[in-house]
Parts: structure tokens; sequence; C-alpha cells
């Protein structure tokens, strides 16, 4: 990436899959211990521009879609003053949302009081040095062509968005206002948009003095093979052929690669050489047993880091919202978070 001149945004942390979302195993000292492993793995890449906490914050801490206030939030300003003490290099920080400051529920459907916003939640803790949001998707002005299959038109909301958060005297960064559709391929429920409407929004986006992230449908999660797995519709009517390597290491079991393309295009390339033809059914069954693993309760033994582990759980005891029982006690809207000690 750096020969190329490319800067990452790395996200720290996936609320999407275990262990992440099984809160007796990813244990708080657990989440500092892993936090400080990946920062000090990539804090010294120049090209490594903004930590991201966290896709969606408000799946955290279990992965269920809404937002806990203000627990979420006073998890993510914790979780920022941490990455920052134990980052040598000052890199950026952000969260990103998908719950605005002003909804009027606590899931991504609920009704807000436009436009969308982050900035009551985030814009004046000094930590968070990025806002980051998620508007002028399928808002205002955006309309879904069937025939097309994607998202069309222009989002009328998304430069008064930047406008009200810009006025935390911050950068603002819109990392997801819709990925570009390629033709003929599936919609990935609906989160795909027109070539015209991204670049709009891309131009609305910078001369409104903000930032914009740009995707493309083989950037969406849907169209990983990991997302995938949880749909039995993506196997229906689809053409798949299984890689026999590389292999997916799971535990001490090795699954095959699934891989989706035609044969034709991989003519050319040392690839063809090593995928065979594999029936649905096939791939059906591999799925399905790569799903169970992934959802089998874990055991974490990693003995040589026990010693740090259990200075963490020691040192966090009496601390909020990182106490040793925050996953285990509190609950959904159960256990409020006090201030830290």
């Amino acid at each position: 990436m750096r020969s190329h001149g490319m800067n990452a945004e790395l996200i720290l942390l996936n609320f999407y899959r275990r262990p992440f979302t099984d809160t007796n195993a990813w244990t708080p000292a657990r989440e500092r211990l892993w936090l400080r492993y990946v920062v000090s793995r990539y804090a010294a890449f120049g090209h490594v521009f903004l930590w991201t906490i966290a896709n969606e914050y408000e799946t955290h801490p279990d992965g269920r879609y809404r937002l806990d206030f203000p627990d979420d939030v006073d998890w993510a300003k914790a979780t920022t003053q941490f990455i920052k003490a134990n980052d040598p290099y000052h890199h950026l920080v952000t969260v990103h949302p998908v719950v605005s400051a002003s909804r009027r529920g606590e899931t991504p459907r609920a009704p807000i009081d436009p436009p969308w916003r982050i900035g009551e939640f985030f814009g004046h803790d000094a930590a968070m040095d990025v806002l980051s949001q998620q508007t002028g998707a399928s808002d205002e002005g955006a309309q879904w062509d069937e025939t097309l299959r994607c998202w069309v038109g222009d989002s009328s909301s998304l430069v008064a968005s930047l406008r009200t958060d810009r006025q935390y005297r911050k950068p603002v960064l819109n990392t997801e206002n819709g990925y570009e559709f390629l033709r003929g391929h599936p919609t990935a429920k609906k989160q795909v948009h027109h070539t015209d409407k991204v670049r709009r929004s891309a131009w609305r986006s910078v001369c409104a003095g903000g930032y914009f992230a740009a995707g493309f449908h083989g950037t969406i999660g849907h169209s990983d093979v990991w997302n995938r797995l949880d749909s039995s519709s993506w196997l229906e009517g689809q053409e798949f052929y299984l890689a026999h390597k590389p292999a997916v290491v799971l535990g001490d079991d090795q699954v095959p690669c699934v891989i989706q393309s035609d044969r034709a295009n991989l003519a050319h390339t040392r690839l063809a050489d090593i995928i065979e033809p594999c029936p649905v059914a096939e791939v059906r069954a591999i799925a399905t047993a790569i799903q169970k693993k992934m959802h089998e309760p874990i055991r974490v033994d990693v003995p040589h880091l026990a010693a740090a582990m259990g200075a963490d759980e020691e040192a966090a005891v009496g601390q909020g919202p990182h106490g040793t029982d925050f996953f285990q006690r509190r609950g959904r809207g159960q256990l409020p978070i006090a201030a830290a000690e």
C-alpha cells in the first residue's frame, strides 16, 4: 500500500463475530490486551493514518444493533483514551456510527430529528479526533431504481449533516454514504448506489468542507465470504468453485476456501490450476460447518499471556466502563456506567 501512496484506516474491533461478541470470553482485560497488541503492531507504519475503534460501534458488546445510551458512547470515549495512552505515534482516532445523536429510538431504523449528526456524542471529547458519519445513502433525495437495481438520485441531507458536525471544529469524515454498484452483480441487500450518485456525494462532501471514503460493491461486508455464510439465499442460483488450497484455518481444522467466480476469468491465472467445480450442495455443507464452528463457545488459552491478563484484570477493578464485571453484569440497560474512580 505504501509503495502505491495509499493510506489505511484500521478498524480495531469487530462486533460482528466471535470472540468479540461473546461477553463471557471477551473480557475487558482481553479487549485491552488486543488493543495494545494491534496498536503496538501497526502504530509504526506511517501510512496508517486513522484508528477506528469499531465499525458501527452500537453493536458493542454483543453484536446487536442497538445503541445503549450513554453506555456505548461512554465506552467509545474510554476506549479512545486507552488507545491514545498506548500509541506513541499519536495517530488520529475515531469511531464509526450508524445511529444519529438526534435519534428518537435506539436502532438504525429509528426516526431522527434531521439532519443526521454525531457531534453531540463526540464533538466535545478531546480524545476523539475525527467525527465519522454514515449518512446520505438512502435518505431523502435518493430512490431505489428497480431496473438498474441500485440507488439513484442525490441526497438532500448529506451537506446539512456535514455542516452541523463541523461546528465542533474537527475533521468530519463520511465513511459510508453509498457503495458504487457493479452492473449485473447482486444488490447486497440493496446497499449499492449508481456511479453518478456516488460521484455527486463525493463532490458535495468535499465542497462542504468534509471528507469522504469511497466504496464499491466488492468492499461491502456482504461481498465477503465470512458474511455471506450467514445467508442461505447466497448459495442459491450461484456457481461456486472449491479451492483445495489455500485453506481457512479454524482451530485445529482446515476448511477449503470457497471462491465465487467465473472459471473463464481464471483461465489465465495460476488459480485455475487448483480450482475445481463444486456443486452447491457441497458448498452449503462446508458453509454450514464453518458457521457452526464460528458459533461454538470458544476457549481462550494463551499461557504466556496469562500474567499480563491477570494484571489487567486486577487493574480494571473499580474502573468504569472497563470494570472486570462490566460485560457480565451489565445486560441491556441494567447496569449504568459509573464514572471512573
